[in-house]
């Protein structure tokens, strides 16, 4: 289905601050399907057993990844959009996303990976 626009938009947003910060050329830091070999679940699962939730998954377990420097492979899925969720929800999940994003993108860029 049509991916409607301000989820286009909190994603470009997204997706590209991300690629700035951290030098990557990811197409989707948002897509909600992330998949990971054995090794590479053992070294990012205290993202999901730590203190991160709701959609700082993805660019937190991002970030781990490309921390340990693991191998990340995109590949692309279908997103269907059944239901809109309300303007302030959206803005308020992206604003979190960028905050987030571009907190931990300073401290990488001043101090690399500690």
């Amino acid at each position: 289905s049509k991916v409607p626009f301000r989820h286009s938009f909190g994603n470009f947003a997204t997706r590209t601050i991300f690629n700035l910060f951290f030098g990557t050329k990811f197409p989707d830091t948002n897509c909600g399907l992330i998949a990971f070999g054995k090794k590479a679940f053992d070294v990012v699962k205290v993202v999901y057993e730590g203190y991160y939730g709701g959609y700082l998954i993805e660019p937190a377990m991002l970030i781990e990844a490309l921390k340990m420097n693991l191998r990340i492979k995109h590949v692309p899925v279908e997103v269907s959009y059944h239901v809109k969720s309300k303007v302030a929800r959206g803005v308020r999940m992206v604003l979190g996303l960028l905050v987030y994003t571009i907190k931990r993108g300073i401290d990488y860029r001043m101090h690399g990976w500690k």
